[in-house]
C-alpha cells in the first residue's frame, strides 16, 4: 500500500483528482447556495406566518381592552349583590369563547361576580397583576398564570373602575384562553410537519401545535439563542428542536402581552432542503463518471509514457538518505522533463554538501561562543551575588544596642536582589531613625536606587532631622527624570527615653502601631510619592509609645502577594494576623506573619520585593 501512494503513477491519478476538484468545488458550491436559498425563503415564509399570527393576537388584546371597557361603564357593576351581573357576565364569556373567564373584583382582590362561578370565595390580592393595576390605575395585563377557576394557562387583563374622585371601586377581570393559539394554527395553511407556538421568557411551552399535551410545560434547551434573536425584536435561527428534529425557526414577540412571551413557527430543514439536496445529488453522480474516465486515461499514460529514467533516479537518491553527499546521476546535459530533473538532482546534491560543510563550521564556532557565554553568565552570577551581599549589608545588623528597644525584620526580594531597603539609625544617645525605601520595579536598576538612597540617608546619621523635613530633601534629591524611578518611603524619628515616635511618609503604606492590648493604629500621616515636586507637602505625625507598644514597617508587596486564585493577602488579613500575635516578641511576630502569608499563597516565590520590620518599645530605663 505504502508503495503504491508513493509511485509516480499514482502522483499522476492524483494529480487528476486535484484537477477535477474545482468541478467539484462549483457543483457543492452551487448545491450550498441551493440550500441557502431554500432556507432563506422557507424561513422569510415562516417569519411571515408569525408575523401573521402575532398580528391576530394583538387584535384579540385590543379586542379584550375594548370589552372591558364597556363592561367598565354598566352602572350596575359599581353595586353589590347584584345576582344578574353574574349571569350577564357568564353571556358574555359564552359569546367570547377566547377567554377562560370574565370577573368582577372589589378594591381589595376580592371576586364579586364571576362567569364560572367558584367552589370557594377566591382573592386576588396577592396575585402580583392585582397589585400592579391597583397601582397604575389603568389596563394592565399580568403575567402567564394556571387560573384557579378554570384550571386553563391564561393571561389576566385588569381594567380598573374609578369613581368621581378617583378612588378605586371595582376592577373588571378576564383571563385570555392561550388555547386559542391552537385554534389558529389549525386555520393556518402551515406544512404538515411544522410547529406552531408560544413561549415565556424562561423557555417554557405555553402553547404548541401539534400535539399540545405532549409538549405543554416542557423547557427548550437553546433559550439563551432565541434571546439573542429576540434582541433584535424578531428574527430566525436553525436549532435541534425539543422533538430531536432540526428546523428552522422564526420568532416574534407577542406585542400586547406580558413582556418575554414570543411566538415561534419551526419548518423541517430537511424537507426545506429536500429539492436542492436532489439536485447536488444528481450533480454529484455526473462527476463521478467523469472521474472514473480520467483516472483510466491517467492509468494508461503514466504506464506507458512516464516511468523512463525513473529507476536510475531513484537508486541515487537511496544512495544519497544513505548520507553519501558525493553522489551523482551522471547525466550530461538534455532535454526532457526527467533528464532536466537529473541535471537538477546533481546541483542540489552538489549544494547540500557544501551547506553541510558550512554546517559544521557553524556548529563548531558555535560550542566556542556558547562556552563563552557560559563563562559570562558565571560572572554574572557573581557579580549578583556580590551585589546581594552589598545590599544585605545595608539592612539592619541585629537589634539595637539599646535595652529598651527590640527589633526584627525579614526582607524577600523577589529576584536575586530588589528595590526595598530599610535600617535603623543611632542619631544620639535617646533618638533612633527607622526608614523603609520601596523603588518602583526589580533587579539590577532598583537595587542600585535603593542603595543610593541608603547612602543618602546615612549622611544625617548623627544629626536628629524631622521625618517631614526628610521628605523634602528626599524629593529634592530624587526627581522623577534622575533614574526615571520613583520610590516611597518611611521614615519615624523614636526617642527611646520618652517613648515619643515622629513620622512622615511619602506614598508608603502606613506603618502599624500595634498597642500592647492589641488595638491597631495606622500612621498615616505623609504626602505623595518622591519624584513629584512634592504636589502635596509632607506632613508629620506623632504617637505616643508605650511599653509592650510594637511598630511595623512594610512594602507593598505583602499586601499584594497573590495566591493561585488571583487573591490578594490584603489589608485586612494582614491586620488579623498582627493582632492573632500580638502578645508575642516582635521576632516571634515577624515568623508568624511571614508563614501565614506564605501558608496563604501556597509558598509561591512572591512576584515583589517584600520587607517588614518590627520594633518594640520596651520601656525600660
Amino acid at each position: 500500500m505504502a508503495h503504491l501512494f508513493s509511485s509516480l503513477r499514482f502522483r499522476l491519478i492524483l494529480l487528476v483528482l486535484l484537477a477535477l476538484l474545482p468541478a467539484l468545488g462549483v457543483i457543492l458550491y452551487t448545491g450550498l447556495e441551493q440550500q441557502r436559498e431554500a432556507a432563506a425563503e422557507a424561513q422569510k415564509a415562516a417569519l411571515r406566518l408569525v408575523r401573521h399570527s402575532a398580528l391576530d393576537q394583538e387584535r384579540m388584546i385590543q379586542g379584550a381592552a375594548q370589552l372591558l371597557a364597556a363592561v367598565a361603564q354598566l352602572p350596575t357593576i359599581r353595586e353589590r349583590n347584584q345576582p344578574e351581573v353574574s349571569e350577564f357576565l357568564r353571556h358574555l364569556l359564552e359569546q367570547n369563547p377566547s377567554y377562560a373567564n370574565i370577573g368582577i373584583l372589589d378594591a381589595d382582590g376580592q371576586l364579586l361576580y364571576s362567569a364560572l362561578p367558584p367552589r370557594t370565595p377566591v382573592n386576588y390580592a396577592d396575585a402580583p397583576w392585582f397589585a400592579a393595576a391597583r397601582e397604575k390605575r389603568e389596563l394592565f395585563i399580568g403575567e402567564y398564570q394556571i387560573d384557579g377557576i378554570s384550571g386553563k394557562a391564561d393571561v389576566p387583563l385588569v381594567y380598573p373602575v374609578l369613581d368621581g374622585a378617583g378612588r378605586l371601586q371595582v376592577m373588571v377581570y378576564a383571563s385570555l384562553d392561550l388555547t386559542w393559539l391552537s385554534k389558529l394554527a389549525a386555520k393556518i395553511e402551515l406544512p404538515l410537519s411544522a410547529t406552531l407556538a408560544v413561549i415565556d421568557r424562561q423557555g417554557t411551552f405555553l402553547v404548541r401545535h401539534p400535539d399540545p399535551e405532549k409538549w405543554v410545560g416542557k423547557t427548550i434547551p437553546e433559550m439563551e439563542r432565541v434571546k439573542e434573536v429576540l434582541a433584535r425584536d424578531e428574527g430566525t435561527m436553525e436549532a435541534m428542536g425539543i422533538d430531536g428534529n432540526v428546523r428552522l425557526y422564526a420568532f416574534s414577540p407577542l406585542k400586547g402581552m406580558p413582556e418575554g412571551l414570543f411566538m415561534r413557527v419551526g419548518l423541517l430543514k430537511k424537507e426545506v432542503y429536500a429539492r436542492a439536496n436532489q439536485v447536488l445529488m444528481r450533480n454529484l453522480l455526473a462527476l463521478g463518471l467523469v472521474v472514473l474516465l480520467s483516472l483510466a486515461a491517467a492509468w494508461l499514460f503514466g504506464s506507458l509514457l512516464i516511468m523512463r529514467g525513473i529507476k536510475t533516479l531513484v537508486a541515487t537518491t537511496e544512495k544519497l538518505a544513505a548520507g553519501d553527499l558525493s553522489v551523482r546521476t551522471g547525466w550530461g546535459p538534455g532535454s526532457g522533463e526527467i533528464h532536466q530533473l537529473a541535471l537538477a538532482f546533481d546541483e542540489m546534491v552538489a549544494s547540500l554538501e557544501q551547506r553541510e560543510n558550512q554546517r559544521r563550521q557553524a556548529e563548531a564556532e558555535l560550542r566556542v561562543a556558547h562556552e563563552e557565554l557560559v563563562k559570562k553568565q558565571e560572572r554574572l552570577e557573581e557579580d549578583l551575588k556580590a551585589a546581594a551581599c552589598i545590599q544585605e549589608s545595608l539592612l539592619p545588623h541585629g537589634s539595637p544596642d539599646d535595652e529598651r528597644l527590640g527589633l526584627a525584620w525579614r526582607f524577600m526580594p523577589c529576584n536575586r536582589i530588589g528595590g526595598d531597603i530599610f535600617n535603623i539609625l543611632h542619631l544620639d544617645e535617646n533618638h533612633w531613625a527607622v526608614y523603609m525605601v520601596d523603588v518602583s520595579g526589580h533587579g539590577v536598576p532598583a537595587a542600585m536606587v535603593s542603595v543610593s538612597i541608603s547612602q543618602f540617608l546615612a549622611k544625617h546619621n548623627n544629626a536628629i532631622v524631622a521625618p517631614g523635613e526628610i521628605m523634602n530633601m528626599l524629593d529634592e534629591e530624587y526627581p522623577l527624570e534622575r533614574f526615571d524611578k520613583f520610590f516611597t518611603v518611611t521614615y519615624l524619628l523614636i526617642d527611646a527615653k520618652s517613648g515619643e515616635v515622629t513620622y512622615s511618609s511619602a506614598g508608603h503604606p502606613a506603618p502599624i502601631l500595634l498597642r500592647r492590648d492589641g488595638a491597631l493604629e495606622l500612621l498615616e500621616e505623609g504626602g505623595t510619592i518622591i519624584g513629584m515636586d512634592r504636589i502635596i507637602p509632607f506632613e508629620e505625625g506623632k504617637r505616643q509609645l508605650y511599653p509592650g507598644d510594637k511598630l511595623f514597617l512594610f512594602t507593598d508587596g505583602i499586601l499584594e502577594y497573590e495566591n493561585q486564585h488571583g487573591q490578594f493577602y490584603g489589608e485586612d488579613r494582614f491586620h488579623r494576623e498582627l493582632q492573632r500575635f500580638a502578645g508575642q516578641p516582635v521576632s516571634q511576630i515577624i515568623n508568624g506573619l511571614v508563614q501565614a502569608f506564605m501558608a496563604f499563597g501556597g509558598n509561591i516565590h512572591p512576584q515583589d520585593d517584600i520587607s517588614i520590620l518590627g520594633l518594640e518599645f520596651l520601656g525600660k530605663s
